[in-house]
């Protein structure tokens, strides 16, 4: 009887030591747990719904037009809400939007300065909102940081593969050595317009040609502008061999000048422009533009969606992304390839 009751003696100790084991995992699992929960919350940044943008334009040209309309899409599609300011070219105007934004709660902005060189003015006034610059690229990239980024195409390579078509097709029709030439510029002084009319020059005269700008003027990327422009302009009575602008607007002012003066395509001289917007590509497509290069309002709004949603979401950046700019490489489209492009 004194071994069964030893015997039961021991099962009960067993037993009560395997109840305290238990007792006490499952104290300290559960504190483990909830704080593992509570930490995946704390980092669960993926909701962009209810955010505020700012979305700051130097004008409402095509291009920027239908920037708007692809940033307000997005936006929508993950319930941010957007705000649109058109500083119509005037630097002053688009600081003092940039401060109402800020003003305003916005988390973040996106902006296409007015004065690239006046960046640091904007930087300013945003403050510790996070910027995403696009389209005009300042010279000093040293602004540019975790907090500041920059989405643009190679302005120049843009212009220069522009200059070698124009050679290209110039040598195919037999007009060598020399050729007089027309040159819509965007507004004056500003670092596209500078990087783009630098690049055609230098691809003309690469391909050797010598150029004589029988018209360069600023349309300041207008399409009315450059239609009355070059309406003065046939009326001189010179002639030319080809037309190069600054961006697609242009271009299409001058086709509109033409064909409102009796010419009808195919014209024996090539038109080209800069954007590929939906109404540069249609031109291309009726063979009234000749080329046109893919600037891509569509491409440039996505990126800077990309870095935004990156910044907003404190996720990586995308790989393209190097020293805080996305720069890309503007395709050039022709009739060959223009239905690549719609």
């Amino acid at each position: 009887m004194k071994k069964i009751n030893n015997l039961h003696k021991l099962l009960m100790t067993v037993l009560m030591i395997a109840m305290l084991a238990f007792a006490f995992t499952g104290c300290t699992s559960g504190p483990q747990k909830e704080e593992k929960t509570e930490s995946k919350s704390n980092n669960d940044k993926s909701s962009l719904e209810g955010l505020k943008i700012g979305f700051c334009v130097t004008n409402r040209d095509q291009f920027q037009t239908e920037q708007e309309g692809i940033a307000k899409e997005l936006c929508d599609s993950k319930g941010i809400e957007l705000s649109v300011a058109d500083a119509k070219e005037d630097i002053s105007t688009q600081i003092s939007q940039v401060s109402s934004f800020v003003n305003a709660g916005c988390d973040l902005l996106m902006i296409n300065c007015v004065d690239a060189e006046s960046i640091q003015e904007i930087i300013n006034a945003a403050g510790d909102v996070p910027c995403v610059f696009f389209n005009r690229m300042p010279s000093d990239h040293s602004v540019f940081d975790e907090n500041h980024y920059y989405v643009g195409m190679s302005d120049y390579d843009c212009g220069y593969d522009m200059g070698k078509f124009m050679a290209e097709w110039l040598k195919d029709n037999n007009k060598t050595d020399t050729a007089d030439g027309v040159l819509f510029l965007g507004p004056l002084g500003a670092t596209n317009t500078v990087s783009r009319t630098d690049g055609i020059k230098k691809g003309l005269a690469d391909s050797g040609y010598k150029v004589n700008w029988v018209f360069e003027d600023t349309a300041e990327w207008d399409r009315s502008k450059a239609m009355d422009k070059f309406t003065q302009f046939m009326g001189s009575g010179k002639k030319f061999d080809f037309i190069a602008a600054n961006n697609d607007d242009m271009a299409l002012g001058c086709i509109e000048a033409l064909t409102a003066a009796g010419y009808s395509a195919p014209f024996d001289f090539p038109i080209a422009g800069i954007d590929a917007t939906e109404n540069g590509l249609l031109a291309v497509g009726d063979g009234t533009l000749t080329a046109t290069f893919d600037q891509s309002p569509s491409k440039m709004t996505n990126y800077c969606f990309e870095i935004a949603f990156a910044i907003l979401q404190d996720t990586d950046m995308p790989e393209e992304v190097k020293d805080f700019t996305w720069i890309y490489k503007a395709e050039m489209v022709t009739a060959d390839n223009v239905d690549d492009f719609k």
